[in-house]
Order: structure tokens, then C-alpha cells, then sequence
């Protein structure tokens, strides 16, 4: 999926749920500016442009494994927090700190990048 420049300029709230047969979701410059909250269940999406998302305060993803908790610790103490783990379901909510200067919001996302891709490779679905 792709979503081009200046599209979906007022959205606050994406949530990428059941789309199973989703390989990528490309995200460029200019898309999205506001979007605050991403939820997705399908760690088989690859997630291209997430460092172009300023406003990105809160993520949703869906597992709760002891390995991905330890990966999450690695970025946990610079500039995310893990608010809850969902019920049976299973499910990290984490959000990121509040008052981040322009650079560190690229930095958080970079970290969360990562964080996702690390756990996209370890299968965690």
C-alpha cells in the first residue's frame, strides 16, 4: 500500500488490522502530518517512511513476548514508555515522551523503526 505525499492530512488515528495479505505500507514525506496513534496486528507489513510521522506519540502492536519486552528495554529509557500489555490478546501499547524537540522526535522514530524491524525479522506474531 502506498500512501502518497499530502495524503490523509488531518488523520490522528490509523489502525492497520486484519489485513493479512499486506506486504508494505510506504508512508512519504508529507503524508499524515497529525497522526498520533498507529495500531497494527500483521508484523508480516513491512512499514517503510514511520521517521516521517513527527506527531507519532503512540503505538499498539501485537505481542508481548519476553524477547521483544528485552528489545523493547533498549529503546524504553531514551524516549518510549510501555504503558500497558493488553489482555488475552496480547499486545504492547507503548508511547513516546511528551515536549521532544524536533531532532529527538527523528530520533525516537528512528529507535522505534529499528525496534519494529528487529522484531519483524524475529517473527513476533
Amino acid at each position: 500500500m502506498h500512501v502518497s505525499a499530502d495524503g490523509f492530512p488531518r488523520l490522528q488515528i490509523l489502525q492497520l488490522l486484519r489485513f493479512k495479505e499486506l506486504v508494505w505500507f510506504n508512508i512519504l514525506k508529507g503524508t499524515m502530518p497529525w497522526l498520533m496513534q498507529l495500531e497494527f496486528d500483521n508484523f508480516k507489513t513491512e512499514i517503510f517512511g514511520l521517521n516521517e510521522l513527527l506527531n507519532l506519540v503512540e503505538v499498539k502492536i501485537p505481542f508481548s513476548s519476553l524477547l521483544a519486552m528485552i528489545l523493547f528495554h533498549k529503546i524504553e529509557d531514551s524516549f518510549w514508555g510501555l504503558t500497558r500489555i493488553a489482555g488475552a490478546e496480547g499486545g504492547m501499547h507503548i508511547c513516546r515522551q511528551k515536549g521532544l524537540t524536533l531532532a529527538s522526535s527523528k530520533q525516537a522514530l528512528e529507535q522505534l523503526a529499528d525496534f519494529l524491524e528487529q522484531c519483524s525479522r524475529l517473527n513476533f506474531v
